[in-house]
Parts: C-alpha cells; structure tokens; sequence
C-alpha cells in the first residue's frame, strides 16, 4: 500500500510492522537509503503515506504512525535485506 508513496520520496522501504506496546498500537514503517536517513526523510514519507492509510483504513483500532530507519540492529528478514548487505560486516544472532 505505501511502497510507491515511500520510494517516490528517494528512500527505500526496508520493513513494515504493526505491534501493540502496552495498552497502544504501533504502524512502523522503516525507511533506508545508501548514505542514511534524515529526520527530513521520515517527515516527508509520513505525510505521502499518512493519507493513503487514512483512505484505505485497513486497521480497525487507533494507533500511532512511526517512520523511522532501521538503524545498526535492523533485521534482516527478506532476500532484499541480505543483498543488500553483500560485502558488508554483518553481526548475525540465532
């Protein structure tokens, strides 16, 4: 639902999760790019995609929206994730 509206604003879509923390809900969407993510970038990609969830209103509780970079920890968790890191020190926990 949000790839385009994210990759039009010059970053990749790393992840999306949707978690309760506590008695609140959380719709994170995790952003990257090659030289980092900017606090700019997360604003940018929260106001392309804050009306299209609104729109499409596929979640049937309130909750938070959060735009962030995956930072050092990110998970690997799809084929894109470890291409992505071919070449690079990867520190791996099972």
């Amino acid at each position: 639902l949000v790839r385009e509206a994210v990759e039009q604003q010059g970053v990749s879509l790393w992840d999306v999760r949707f978690v309760k923390e506590g008695a609140s809900h959380y719709l994170r969407i995790y952003i990257d790019r090659p030289d980092g993510v900017s606090i700019d970038d997360c604003t940018n990609v929260s106001h392309a995609v804050d009306p299209l969830l609104d729109e499409a209103d596929i979640i049937d509780c309130s909750y938070y929206l959060e735009v962030c970079s995956p930072g050092l920890s990110r998970e690997l968790t799809r084929d894109e994730h470890f291409v992505a890191m071919i070449s690079r020190n990867v520190r791996l926990r099972l």
